[in-house]
This record gives structure tokens, sequence and C-alpha cells, in this order.
């Protein structure tokens, strides 16, 4: 998201200005400052990205040696918006203020890219990413020899008749007609109890297991996963909601986000909100922010908010 590349735009600004690395017109900036500095750092090269930024800053020019000429002539109140942001005399500025200054300050990568989100970070972990993936890449392995693989919030489905049979290697035909048998036994099992589970509801509000009283055809978030409950149940603070059973069994706040591996890049989704991030089981809307899409676990914020996170915790 753009408001993400933004604010890794000003917090390269700032982190240049504290060490010092800035010119002089960008230390202590002003419009008149910004606009010999636009000259300059246009005089000093520019690349078909650079254009773009300058382009949506200065408008188009049919030759890209007229930019000169654009920087020469604007006026300096134009540049004042940017410099009140630089100076926190105003907590925002146009996206395109935001853009002239990752070109004034070589920020990489630059102009924002749509749906691109880890180039930046990327190119900041360099070899420590090669090394921290290449471990993940080992435990990953060792999970799929002793597990048999995959994410560890992948959802497989159990048998309700107990665990999976075992093939024998022997070719016994007692031990074939055994394992036929059983077969057999657990399909009809499986459509007996699909019948009872539809004659079930048919008969509601009074079921064939005795329950009397009302359905548990709601469900309300608590803390890391949802309960069910009655829908004219009264619980404090709590917003109950119909019940999705998809849901109630499997949307889950991850609780321990360090536990993450690459396995799970893609199959786990998270949500971002006040700079605060978190991990959950399945896709959907946030809990208690329903206006808020989950979004996939991208490298990008695997790297940033996992590898980082755990690195800093050693």
């Amino acid at each position: 998201m753009f408001s993400d590349y933004k604010v890794e735009v000003v917090e390269c600004y700032k982190k240049m200005r504290d060490k010092g690395s800035l010119s002089l017109n960008l230390m202590s900036p002003t419009p008149a400052k910004l606009k010999n500095e636009c000259l300059i750092v246009f005089q000093s090269g520019r690349t078909k990205s650079d254009i773009a930024i300058l382009r949506q800053f200065f408008g188009h020019r049919e030759d890209e040696t007229d930019y000169a000429r654009a920087i020469k002539t604007i006026e300096t109140d134009k540049l004042r918006p940017l410099v009140n942001f630089l100076k926190e005399q105003t907590s925002d500025t146009d996206d395109k203020n935001i853009e002239l200054l990752s070109w004034l300050i070589d920020f990489s990568p630059r102009p924002y890219r749509y749906g691109v989100e880890d180039a930046k970070d990327t190119l900041a972990i360099d070899k420590k990413e090669e090394q921290v993936f290449a471990e993940i890449s080992d435990l990953n392995k060792h999970e799929k020899n002793t597990i048999g693989g995959g994410s560890r919030f992948s959802y497989q489905k159990e048998s309700i008749l107990g665990p999976p049979i075992i093939s024998s290697n022997t070719d016994s035909p007692v031990t074939h007609w055994y394992q036929k048998k059983r077969n057999v036994l657990s399909g009809l099992a499986l459509v007996v109890f699909a019948l009872l589970l539809s004659f079930n509801n048919y008969l509601k509000p009074k079921t064939l297991f005795g329950t009397k009283g009302k359905e548990s055809s709601c469900m309300y978030w608590a803390s890391d996963h949802y309960v069910s409950a009655n829908c004219d149940e009264k619980v404090p603070n709590v917003n109950i909601i119909a019940l999705d059973s998809s849901e109630l069994n499997h949307f889950k706040k991850i609780t321990r986000p360090d536990t993450l591996i690459l396995a799970d890049i893609n199959k786990v989704w998270y949500s971002k909100i006040n700079k605060v991030v978190e991990f959950y089981t399945a896709p959907g809307h946030h809990p208690e922010h329903p206006d808020k899409q989950l979004k996939p676990l991208s490298k990008y914020m695997f790297l940033k908010y996992v590898v980082k996170a755990r690195d800093g915790a050693k």
C-alpha cells in the first residue's frame, strides 16, 4: 500500500537527516532550497523512473531536457506543502510530494508500484536474508520429514470414525477381507450419520438428541477465536453475529507469530491497523474491525514482522 511506502520514504529521510548525510538544502529545507536541490539532482543524472516522478510533479514535457527549465520556472510556493510536512507542521501531504522526496533522497526502489511491497526490504536484508532463508528451509524440510510437510495451519479433515486405517504390507486374504469389510462399514456409518444430521435439522426446535430451547446460531469473538452463542444471549462488550461454521472452527488469531515458517507465506493472513500487525489462520475480515479485509502473508511481511521481530527478540 502507498501508505506503507510513504512511511518508509519519510523514515529514510529522517534517518539520513539525523546522520547528517543529506545536502544542506535538505537538512533545513525551504521552498527555495528544495527548488535548488531539484535542479542539482536533475543535472546529476536521471532514469526513466525518475522522469515518471518529475512528470507527476512538474507536468508532462515533450523533451526530457525541458524538465530543467520547468524546475527553474516553477513557483517556489508549490514546494511549500512538502517543506511544511518535513518540518512536521502538517501531518500529511500529497502523494506526488512523497514521490518527489524519494527522488531527492535517492530512495530505492522508486517510484511506488501498486502490488510491489517487498522491494525495499529485500534490498535491505541482503546477505542476511539468504542465511535466514537457508535456516528456515532446513527447518521446513525437517518438518516435512517428521509430520508430512505443509503449513502447520493447514487443516486436514479427520474421519469421524477415528484414525486412518494403516495398510499392511502382507498379502494375506484375511487382511484384504477385513479391510474391505471395514471400508464398507465406514461408508455406511457416514451415510447414517449424514441422515441423522438432516433429520435433526428437520425437527427444529426440538432436536433428535433431546436438546430443548434455542439453537446456538450466532457467535462472538473472544480474544483469539470465535465462540458459539444464542442470538439473544447477552455478553458484555462483544458483538454477537450470525454463526459461520467455517470461521467458528478454523478462524483463529495466531498468538505466537514467532512460530511462523517460510511455508506459511500465502497460507496465513494478516492485518495492519494503527501500526499493529496481527496474524490469522484463515482469510476474511478482521474480527474487531469488520471493515478491514485480511491479506495473505507476503514475503515482505514475513521478513519484516516475523523474521526481524524474531531476530530482535534474541
